[in-house]
């Protein structure tokens, strides 16, 4: 269960760097961060299909 809040938070984390990566305009960075934040909202995405289930 704190796992699936900790992924939450990581998930705004990487958005608000997202945000702040996108006011510099570093195309490396966009995609970095873009990457990282895909990643990041399908784990959330299963996180709550699951059912917040654990194994």
């Amino acid at each position: 269960m704190l796992m699936n809040i900790l992924m939450f938070l990581f998930t705004i984390l990487v958005a608000i760097g997202f945000r702040n990566v996108l006011k510099k305009k570093n195309k490396f960075a966009i995609a970095w961060v873009g990457v990282s934040l895909a990643a990041c909202l399908l784990a959330s995405v299963l996180v709550v299909a699951t059912g917040f289930g654990t194994p």
